[in-house]
């Protein structure tokens, strides 16, 4: 229902008129749609005076703004959605030294990082150069952050005293951007451990690129294995 204007008649010369320029059927909606948005609120005011008579009175008309801006945390590591970038790597027997070369042979000893192929992905990250070099970046305009480690699933051996990687294998290394998210408190994949994410006039935001590393100690036995880490921002 649409509500008229209100007018106050004084005896005096000058009079006053307030319109209301919301429909009280409007009012609701209206409210919704701007908390998401702004809100802005206005109103009219008129003045008159009979002729012949003195000039009207100044009338003023106020504006209220409100902006609501909702608290917001992002986190990425590798790419946006539910894509999940899984690392890879593949022995790659023939790439042990002793095993190479004219004669080879086989002395014994662990595998090493070179025995390892270069680090692939079953998903490969879309926006990285190369495979297995993830991009990560955080926001949060709540103040100061903290990315942290919350939750790991080490790798399970194929049977029981059988040698098996270990997550304190692997380990990520920043690729040195001008914003970057030192990934060194986060290595070993321990839960708890966390980066500090200092926020510059309330708003903490960085973007990097890790490269994951498997460096075993070990030689693990014939398997899949497979293992997960939990990365979790928080505002602090």
């Amino acid at each position: 229902m649409t509500q008229s204007p209100t007018f106050s008649i004084n005896n005096n010369s000058k009079s006053v008129i307030k319109m209301k320029l919301l429909k009280p059927s409007l009012l609701a909606s209206s409210t919704l749609l701007l908390a998401l948005t702004g809100t802005a609120f206005g109103e009219a005011n008129m003045s008159f005076s009979a002729p012949g008579g003195t000039a009207p009175s100044p009338v003023n008309a106020n504006v209220k703004f409100t902006i609501n801006v909702p608290e917001i945390l992002i986190l990425r590591i590798g790419d946006w959605g539910a894509t999940e970038n899984n690392p890879i790597w593949n022995y790659a027997f023939g790439g042990h030294a002793s095993l190479s070369g004219a004669s080879p042979s086989y002395a014994g000893g662990n595998a090493t990082q070179a025995d390892w192929d270069s680090l692939t992905s079953s998903i490969p990250e879309q926006t990285a150069t190369t495979d297995g070099t993830l991009q990560v970046a955080v926001f949060s305009n709540t103040g100061k952050a903290k990315l942290s480690i919350s939750a790991i699933n080490d790798f399970d051996p194929v049977a029981t005293g059988f040698a098996k990687p270990s997550l304190s294998e692997i380990e990520a290394t920043s690729g040195g951007s001008s914003t970057p998210i030192d990934p060194a408190n986060l290595n070993t994949f321990a839960v708890g451990n966390a980066v500090d994410l200092t926020a510059v006039a309330g708003i903490a935001k960085a973007t990097d690129t890790w490269t994951y590393k498997y460096q075993p100690t070990t030689t693990p036995a014939a398997g899949k294995y497979d293992a997960s880490v939990t990365y979790t921002l928080a505002s602090l």
